[in-house]
């Protein structure tokens, strides 16, 4: 799966997804993708955890608003 955005967050827990342990964000979850090591807020991203099969935002869990609306801008365009 691949997604514009995806997820980085500080930390991890495990998620149960058809027989499948996957890891899944357990803070705030951020928007980031693939180059930089800085999320859509401009946060510094290098220590945390990547996140690549989650999409942003991510459906359950409590998304960073400023990345929302960073990623929803430049989505409009």
């Amino acid at each position: 799966m691949t997604h514009d955005w995806y997820v980085a967050c500080r930390f991890t827990s495990t998620r149960r997804v058809e027989r499948e342990d996957i890891l899944w964000p357990a803070s705030l979850a951020h928007a980031k993708r693939m180059g930089t090591n800085v999320t859509a807020c401009g946060r510094s991203s290098s220590t945390w955890v990547k996140l690549f099969h989650v999409g942003f935002p991510a459906a359950g869990i409590e998304n960073c608003l400023e990345c929302q609306n960073v990623v929803s801008f430049r989505t409009a365009l």
